[in-house]
């Protein structure tokens, strides 16, 4: 994957924090500066909550 193809999880993740616009250009902002543990741990947190409740 090269660094211009953002994974639609990161730019749904980043949608969350970006209710105004698609999330896109934020998205491809921060994974071009390498900011993405932010926003995987936040996946993982929220994955994990998830299974904890089922």
């Amino acid at each position: 994957m090269s660094s211009l193809e953002i994974p639609q999880w990161f730019v749904e993740a980043v949608k969350r924090y970006t209710p105004n616009s698609d999330g896109r250009y934020a998205a491809k902002l921060l994974w071009q500066r390498g900011i993405r543990d932010a926003i995987a741990n936040a996946k993982t947190t929220a994955i994990e909550s998830k299974n904890i409740k089922s």
